[in-house]
């Protein structure tokens, strides 16, 4: 793993804070250095820290993204719900702000790993709706729907649990990388932007289903 931060003594703590968890991670400071030690390390993961303003971060993220098929954690000493939705939306993985565990950290980079080195899902096909996880592609009746990341996310965590209810806290979890448990609208305007791009027309099924209390499901089988 390499991190890379904005700040030396961050790195550091980084780096010794996770090798105290068995996690093997070199460190480079933000800029163009990164490229070279990520040519140099051959990560499976890419840790990226800012403590200042996001842009100089996202624009190497996206870059990074670019070039190297590995996943990237941005770790921000603060970022607003805009900052956090624009990352994701570019490409990163997963986003985390401070104040955060460092064991928590940990877990969620064992957890990307693992999900990289998995073998890949085959393509989940429901009527005229194909879902191809590996590639990160949805069609309907043939013609691919674009989505953003966030609405990439939202499908790919529900159509993978097909059948079965998923919480909104697994969901946004999943969805932002953190909890959004102040902003409960955001979620409700995502499933309704994900549900009006899967219609094609007014007699399509509605994969999405609302359960209330609960969750929501998406149901293979829709009416």
């Amino acid at each position: 793993m390499l991190a890379v931060s904005d700040d030396a003594s961050t790195a550091m703590l980084l780096q010794r804070e996770l090798r105290g968890q068995a996690l093997r991670i070199a460190i480079a400071m933000l800029g163009p250095l990164a490229f070279h030690a990520l040519r140099e390390v051959r990560p499976d993961l890419m840790l990226m820290h800012f403590s200042s303003a996001p842009t100089p971060a996202l624009h190497l993220m996206r870059e990074v993204k670019k070039r190297f098929s590995i996943p990237v954690i941005l770790l921000a000493t603060q970022a607003s719900a805009g900052d956090i939705a624009h990352g994701l939306d570019l490409g990163a993985d997963d986003f985390i702000v401070q104040p955060f565990n460092y064991r928590e950290v940990g877990a969620r980079i064992r957890a990307l790993v693992h999900r990289e080195h998995q073998a890949p899902s085959p393509p989940l096909r429901l009527g005229s709706l194909e879902i191809d996880f590996v590639s990160a592609v949805v069609r309907q009746q043939g013609a691919v729907v674009g989505l953003t990341a966030l609405e990439w996310r939202l499908i790919q965590c529900l159509a993978a649990n097909a059948g079965a209810i998923v919480s909104w806290s697994e969901l946004t979890s999943h969805v932002w990388g953190h909890q959004r448990a102040d902003d409960p609208q955001a979620l409700r305007l995502l499933v309704s932007r994900v549900r009006r791009k899967l219609r094609r027309n007014q007699v399509s099924p509605e994969y999405i289903k609302t359960m209330w209390g609960l969750g929501y499901l998406f149901d293979p089988t829709p009416a």
